[in-house]
């Protein structure tokens, strides 16, 4: 069929309104959330049904041209790597779609980083707002610039945007606690394995996800009367050693950034080098790896399996974002949840307000979320098996 013969052939709403008896306006006012109120709710059920019957399908463009409004969200984010970016534009979708907006989303990489062939796309779909997910320092400057031409309410899905106002999870308070309940667990040589970065230098200030992990990791191990050390490329970020000073210290902690190259494509096969390489120097048991996500534990698992190491007794491994994979994991995974479905509602809810309440928009505020940890066979060492 050619586009015009299936244009002749799309249902409108003046056909629901023939079939029914009714003004066409009646029937505009039962298919938007925002005037059903206007109409008898027997009314509203019935265009409704009538328009699911007849396989209506709202035209967008006719719509924006009638009420000068999209109702359309944006959502910019970065995947490829690892499986939680994914979980949070699903969740901001779902938020969106109980608000009566939609969604488009679209991935950095899927434009090889051509910003202005993104931000025509959203301006194509007349995009009344835009959150950026999970972009840290390296993607905002072209965004701020965006946003300084069109002036759109815009939120940050993470902790990349200072000049935004931003939602993002208290990650400081997240791997403290995991690096806390891993001493509690009797672990006094732990690993902090991070994803590959490149360049090095954007992980190196306060608010990055990975040098908030870093901060937590030596804070509690610190607390705890241990020593943590660093590779050369990135322990003076932290203001670290390279080696330790006290070759008795009871508790030691490293932290691993691995080098960003072609066979660390994505967090697990990362995970999975950088704990096989570890491994293979030889086990100080009781050992720990605390791993920034489930995607890179999983890899570390996988290590440990190859290796005949045995978790929990021998190694005890943790990952965060309870994503599916490590619940599934043949050893089941410790994690920190990061309410991300509360995030993307927050987000979605948080967007929305600005949209319809223009007057809102002032200085940004950061909001920072709780967690749950979510202990799990990974980390439960018994009495039998210190």
């Amino acid at each position: 069929m050619s586009a015009t013969a299936r244009a002749r052939s799309r249902i409108t709403q003046k056909d629901i309104a023939r079939k029914l008896g009714l003004s066409q306006a009646a029937v505009a006012m039962a298919l938007n959330p925002k005037t059903q109120w206007q109409l008898s709710s027997e009314t509203v059920v019935l265009v409704q049904e009538t328009a699911r019957a007849l396989n209506y399908i709202p035209q967008k463009q006719a719509s924006i041209l009638r009420s000068g409004r999209s109702y359309c969200i944006g959502a910019v984010w970065i995947d490829g790597y690892y499986h939680a970016p994914k979980e949070r534009v699903r969740n901001l979708a779902q938020a969106a779609i109980e608000a009566q907006y939609q969604l488009v989303a679209l991935d950095v990489s899927w434009f090889g980083n051509n910003y202005k062939g993104m931000q025509e796309y959203l301006l194509g779909f007349a995009v009344e707002g835009i959150v950026f997910c999970n972009l840290n320092v390296n993607y905002t400057k072209p965004w701020i610039e965006f946003l300084a031409q069109h002036p759109l309410p815009a939120i940050a899905l993470s902790s990349g945007f200072s000049e935004l106002e931003s939602v993002h999870p208290d990650l400081k308070g997240m791997f403290r606690t995991l690096t806390e309940h891993h001493l509690a667990q009797g672990s006094r040589h732990l690993h902090l394995l991070n994803p590959a970065h490149h360049p090095i230098d954007s992980i190196a200030y306060p608010g990055h996800y990975s040098y908030e992990r870093g901060l937590a990791f030596i804070e509690a191990i610190r607390a705890a009367g241990g020593e943590v050390i660093a590779d050369k490329d990135t322990a003076h970020y932290w203001g670290l050693p390279t080696t330790f000073s006290n070759r008795r210290a009871r508790i030691r902690g490293w932290i691993h950034y691995p080098p960003h190259t072609p066979e660390h494509k994505n967090a697990f096969s990362s995970g999975y080098l950088t704990a096989t390489k570890i491994l293979k120097k030889g086990l100080k048991a009781p050992t720990s790896f605390i791993c920034s996500n489930d995607d890179l534990a999983v890899g570390a698992m996988h290590a440990a399996f190859e290796q005949s190491i045995a978790i929990p007794s021998d190694l005890i491994v943790s990952g965060a974002d309870n994503t599916p994979y490590g619940e599934q994991a043949y050893v089941p995974l410790t994690t920190v949840d990061s309410l991300a479905p509360e995030m993307g509602r927050w987000a979605i809810r948080r967007l929305i307000e600005l949209i319809e309440n223009p007057e809102q928009r002032s200085r940004p505020t950061h909001n920072i979320f709780d967690f749950e940890l979510v202990v799990r066979q990974s980390t439960k060492r018994t009495p039998n098996n210190p």
